[in-house]
């Protein structure tokens, strides 16, 4: 039924548009009624921005158009020569050429008279009557006279004609703007996208290159625990060796004095045979002699064996002591050199993750501008999307009063000005408005500004706690050598050094918004809310009817304490940033 309608509005024969404004007075109402709607018509300011979208700079202007069609209207109207519309009231006269009545109907300008002698043109529209007493004068007596009239002639072909043109050519060129526009964004956004691509091309590498490090980080521990292990094994010798000679010599000690005073077993017999008791036979008095010899014999071989044994024990633990003192040294000079190499690695790493992490940063810096200004011109009701559809509303009342002039209604004309058009249907949202760079920039480079919360570089307090969490004290790591640790920087103004690789970083009280490897650019940060002074550094006081206090600390939000009002929980005060 819409493209229906459409082609009848495309197609309207002009002929039959003539008929009708065959009224004349009809057609004098529809081209004033076309000129008000025109000139009540709000058109879109032509946007300047439009000219940087590839392909718009050579299009037509919708206001161009609208003028030409003002202009058209304006100049519609022509003069007709004149013409007899009524007679004087000729009856008393004896003869007259004029047989018409004394009504005439004009739309235009009216004049009474014959011949040479005439009265001045009247304005006028519909009936008059031709008579002296209606031009309140008589230019020539005696003589019948007559009314000429002169219309004004409203052409208005032509404006249907360049109406229909505007109409028909500018709604395609809108939905051509918008293809334009939006391909201009998809372009420019996904430049913004291939710095994300090319960087996380690189970034394989920097993840392989990471996992490297991180195998070196888990064998660099794994040697601190072996060395921590023969440390542990030496402490325990400290003890435990001279633990085991003592009982050695408590043991020995023992055999030397139980069994060094008996006597030569000659001597023995002849004693014990002066208290062989007198109702013992000499062969009770034998086997007793022999139990009591071979009982004493097995005592001191086991004594004598428990002498040996526990200085053979403590032969074996002072050799796996010793042996255990070498493995600790040599188990030392392998972590150091571990250390270094492990250090050696994650410093060149970071020198070409900080390479590619400035080199994806500076693609995504200039592309977000360049896209957050695209964005800006061209989305939402102030931007070419918010230009379209306006333009399309444009459109629509010119279609509108298009239709009604066909028509002849010029109520209808006055009416297009002031109906809602539903502009949902005609698809002029700009999807691409709706993407969220933030969501799509990568996140692997935000150790890049801030070098002291980089884990991955030797020197800095992150790479401190993610490396040597966990070692202990008895395995402190060697001091580093590798290039990132001897760097020493020059620290700015309002900054001092956090050690060496680690940077700069800012004094208790400043911030910096650009972080660099090298070294920040510190501001000092106002004072916060409820309190008054230059900023934190230099002193905060909390205002009249405030209490608390303000001081200032490194690191956000800059400041300890806060300012309440007095009488309410004092509460810190979050800096607004």
């Amino acid at each position: 039924m819409k493209r229906l309608v459409w082609l009848c509005l495309a197609y309207w024969p002009a002929a039959l548009a003539a008929k009708l404004f065959a009224s004349k007075a009809g057609s004098r109402h529809i081209r004033d009624s076309v000129l008000k709607a025109l000139n009540a018509t709000e058109l879109p300011a032509e946007k300047s921005t439009l000219q940087s979208v590839p392909g718009l700079s050579g299009l037509p202007s919708l206001q161009i158009a609208r003028d030409s069609l003002v202009a058209a209207l304006q100049t519609s109207s022509s003069w007709k020569g004149t013409e007899r519309c009524a007679c004087e009231d000729a009856s008393h006269w004896k003869s007259t050429d004029c047989k018409l009545s004394t009504n005439c109907e004009c739309y235009g300008k009216v004049r009474f008279g014959k011949g040479q002698r005439w009265t001045n043109w009247f304005t006028v529209s519909g009936n008059i009557s031709c008579t002296k007493d209606f031009f309140q004068e008589d230019p020539i007596e005696s003589i019948p006279k007559e009314c000429q009239c002169m219309e004004e002639h409203d052409d208005l072909e032509p404006t249907i004609e360049a109406l229909q043109k505007v109409v028909t050519n500018f709604r395609p060129q809108i939905v051509e703007q918008k293809k334009l526009i939006d391909a201009h964004m998809k372009t420019t956004l996904g430049n913004l996208l291939r710095c994300n691509e090319h960087f996380l091309m690189k970034f394989e590498d920097i993840k392989l290159q990471s996992r490297s490090i991180d195998s070196k980080i888990q064998e660099y521990k794994k040697c601190r625990g072996r060395q921590l292990k023969s440390i542990e094994i030496l402490e325990h010798c400290e003890t435990h060796v001279p633990d085991l000679t003592k009982k050695a010599e408590e043991v020995c000690a023992t055999l030397e004095r139980k069994y060094k005073s008996i006597p030569e077993p000659e001597n023995v017999w002849a004693l014990q045979c002066d208290v062989r008791i007198p109702q013992q036979t000499v062969h009770e008095y034998l086997m007793a002699e022999f139990e009591f010899w071979d009982t004493l014999g097995k005592k001191h071989d086991q004594y004598e064996r428990d002498c040996k044994d526990a200085w053979v024990k403590v032969e074996n633990a002072t050799a796996h002591c010793l042996s255990h003192a070498g493995t600790r040294e040599s188990t030392k000079d392998k972590c150091d050199a571990l250390q270094d190499q492990m250090e050696d690695h994650a410093c060149k790493q970071s020198v070409i993750d900080a390479a590619a992490c400035h080199e994806y940063g500076t693609c995504r810096d200039v592309s977000a501008v360049t896209w957050t200004k695209l964005k800006e011109i061209s989305c939402g009701e102030n931007g070419h999307e918010g230009h379209l559809k306006a333009q399309m509303q444009t459109i629509l009342i010119l279609e509108c009063i298009l239709f009604s002039m066909k028509n002849g209604n010029s109520n209808a004309i006055d009416e297009c000005t002031k109906r809602h058009y539903d502009l949902s249907k005609f698809d002029l949202d700009l999807p691409v408005c709706n993407q969220d760079v933030d969501a799509i920039s990568t996140k692997e480079c935000s150790y890049s500004k801030t070098p002291a919360s980089d884990p991955h570089l030797p020197g800095s307090v992150s790479y401190g706690e993610y490396v040597y969490r966990g070692i202990s004290p008895k395995t402190p790591p060697k001091e580093c050598v590798a290039t990132c640790c001897l760097q020493v920087f020059d620290c700015p103004v309002h900054s001092h050094a956090m050690g060496l690789g680690g940077g700069c970083l800012c004094n208790a009280g400043f911030k910096s918004d650009d972080f660099s490897l090298i070294s920040p650019y510190c501001t000092a940060v106002l004072c916060p809310e409820g309190s008054f002074g230059l900023s934190i550094a230099r002193g905060c006081k909390c205002r009249a009817g405030w209490e608390g206090y303000i001081k200032a600390k490194i690191g956000e939000p800059y400041y300890e304490g806060g300012c309440s009002p007095a009488g309410y929980e004092k509460a810190p005060v979050q800096l607004k940033r």
